[in-house]
């Protein structure tokens, strides 16, 4: 499934996604960029096609041109749709990938106790609501 426009697969359930999220449709460039919640069945279908269980996702996941970037690899190539100064994040993909998934994995890992959880799964809104896929 090529969607032809970057998406954004992320956990809605997550109050630090959700934000982030947020903080992407504020900051973007462009409106280029396409959301999906890890949990609902359009994410299910694609991480399949590219071999990935959605029960095992602990991660932002980006597919942009039938590629998959995961982790810090996802949000350095994320950063390059936001505007200025925001979009230097991207630099960030010079640093080791050891290095930079660690501190991924490690935010990933706590974000429930450091963030709350939602009770509800973040679908964006407003103007915003047609950039949501599978809500």
């Amino acid at each position: 499934m090529n969607t032809r426009r970057p998406l954004v697969l992320f956990d809605g359930y997550c109050s630090l996604c959700s934000s982030v999220v947020s903080f992407i449709l504020a900051y973007e460039k462009n409106s280029d960029l396409i959301f999906a919640p890890l949990h609902s069945s359009c994410s299910k279908n694609i991480l399949l096609k590219y071999n990935l269980s959605a029960d095992t996702m602990n991660t932002v996941v980006l597919i942009k041109d039938d590629q998959v970037f995961m982790k810090s690899a996802a949000v350095f190539e994320i950063a390059s749709y936001l505007k200025m100064p925001y979009r230097i994040v991207k630099f960030g993909g010079f640093l080791p990938v050891l290095w930079s998934d660690f501190v991924y994995d490690t935010i990933a890992k706590n974000r429930f106790v450091w963030f709350k959880r939602n009770e509800k799964c973040f679908l964006g809104g407003g103007e915003n609501s047609s950039r949501f896929i599978d809500k």
